[in-house]
C-alpha cells in the first residue's frame, strides 16, 4: 500500500509540472479535463531530469568519484594524469565537488606526486576555481602555497599566477601579505617568465588595495 501511494504521489507531482490538461472553462462553468499529447521543451526537460535522477546511475556519483580518486594512487603516471583531467571535467560541471573532504584529500595528495605533469594538473584544477570561490581558498591554500617552491618550472608558474589572481579577486583575504612575501621571494627565480609575472603583480595588487581602502572608507 505504501509503495502504491508513493507511485501515485510521484504521478501527481509530474502531472502538476507538465500540465497535461487544457485549462478551458465551458459556458456553464465546468472545467473539463481534456488530455493534451503535447508538452513544451522545458516541461519535457524537467520530466527527463526527474526520471534520470531516480535511476541507480544518477545516485552513484559519490561511489564513482571515490573510484576516480583511488586511481590517483596508480603506479602509471599517464593514468594518474588522466584521472586528474577527469576530475577537472567533473569540477567544470559542479565546482562544489571541490568542497568534498575526499576530493580535498585526493587533490592535496596529487600536489605531492613525484610526476611534474600530475602536480601541474592538480594545481591547474584548483587554480581555475579557487580565486572565484573564496570559500575554497582555506581548503587548498597551504598545499598550494608550498608548490611555489616546486622543482617543476611549469608548476611554479601556475602557482604564481593563481596567487596573483587571489590577491586581485580576494583583496580581503587575511593571508594576502604572506602571499606577497612568497611571490617576492621568487623574484630571482631562474625562470624569466616567473619574474615577468611577479613584476606585473604590483600594479594590479596596488589597484585592488585601493579598491579595498575605498570600500572601507565608504562603510
Amino acid at each position: 500500500m505504501d509503495a502504491y501511494r508513493a507511485i501515485e504521489a510521484k504521478k501527481r507531482f509530474l502531472l502538476s509540472k507538465i500540465r497535461p490538461f487544457q485549462d478551458r472553462v465551458t459556458n456553464d462553468g465546468v472545467r473539463p479535463q481534456i488530455l493534451q499529447t503535447y508538452i513544451d521543451y522545458n516541461s519535457a526537460e524537467l520530466v527527463a531530469r526527474y526520471l534520470a535522477s531516480k535511476r541507480p546511475f544518477s545516485q552513484s556519483f559519490d561511489t564513482y568519484l571515490k573510484h576516480i580518486l583511488k586511481v590517483l594512487t596508480e603506479q602509471s603516471v599517464l593514468i594518474r594524469t588522466k584521472a586528474m583531467k577527469c576530475l577537472t571535467m567533473i569540477v567544470e560541471v559542479d565546482s562544489n565537488v571541490l568542497t568534498s573532504k575526499d576530493m580535498t584529500i585526493g587533490v592535496n595528495t596529487s600536489f605531492l606526486d613525484h610526476s611534474t605533469s600530475v602536480r601541474e594538473a592538480a594545481v591547474d584544477l584548483v587554480g581555475k576555481y579557487v580565486h572565484c570561490r573564496p570559500d575554497l581558498i582555506n581548503n587548498y591554500y597551504e598545499m598550494l602555497s608550498d608548490r611555489i617552491l616546486d622543482t617543476g618550472v611549469s608548476v611554479r608558474k601556475r602557482v604564481i599566477k593563481i596567487m596573483k589572481d587571489i590577491c586581485i579577486a580576494c583583496p580581503e583575504y587575511p593571508k594576502i601579505p604572506e602571499i606577497c612575501v612568497k611571490m617576492i621571494r621568487r623574484v630571482n627565480d631562474e625562470d624569466g617568465k616567473s619574474n615577468f609575472s611577479i613584476s606585473h603583480l604590483l600594479p594590479s595588487l596596488h589597484e585592488s588595495q585601493n579598491r579595498l581602502l575605498t570600500k572601507a572608507v565608504r562603510t
